[in-house]
């Protein structure tokens, strides 16, 4: 209960493991039973549901190690309107080191970011749906890329968990 209070966001030590300590709690069971609640895709409450599970994830914490230090490790989902959205919807990861400081929805301009991913909304449904790998959309030009191709296959992990994380989270898509 203590890591909990005075290191919340596992900076101290990324790899630790919650044991009996917060299993038998109501509270665990409301955040457990919160993680499987479905959310509307771009909403603020999507995108909460989206730093939380990158935080709680250990997979992201070790894979992000040195993720976003000596470069803008921000990464923002640039959703195109193909019809089932009317607008451009922007989804801003805010990540360095293990840490995902936030996730938001833009309305406006985004702030200076490291990596831009952009492609149609139904691309990215697929994406987070599982039938399409996010990979293979980058390869084929489904997705398009802003900022340095190096560090973006350099940390793939990083890329990958992001994802992955961001399709757990239970979501109902428009269309």
């Amino acid at each position: 209960m203590r890591k909990k209070t005075f290191d919340p966001r596992g900076i101290l030590n990324p790899g630790y493991i919650p044991l009996l300590e917060e299993t038998g709690s109501g509270e665990s069971k409301a955040v457990r039973e919160a993680a499987n609640e479905m959310r509307e895709f771009g909403t603020p409450d999507w995108a909460r549901a989206v730093a939380d599970g990158l935080n709680a994830d250990a997979e992201y914490r070790s894979a992000g190690k040195g993720w976003g230090v000596g470069f803008n490790g921000h990464i923002l989902l640039s959703v195109e309107p193909d019809g089932v959205i009317p607008r451009p919807i922007g989804i801003l990861y805010r990540l360095k080191d293990r840490v995902c400081d936030g996730v938001e929805i833009l309305d406006g301009d985004p702030p200076p970011v490291g990596f831009v991913l952009s492609a149609p909304y139904q691309v990215w449904k697929n994406i987070f749906q599982g039938k399409t790998r996010a990979l293979s959309a980058l390869m084929t030009g489904k997705v398009q890329v802003e900022g340095s191709r190096t560090t973006l296959l350099k940390h793939t992990r990083t890329a990958q968990a992001v994802l992955r994380v961001t399709a757990s989270i239970p979501t109902r898509f428009p269309g």
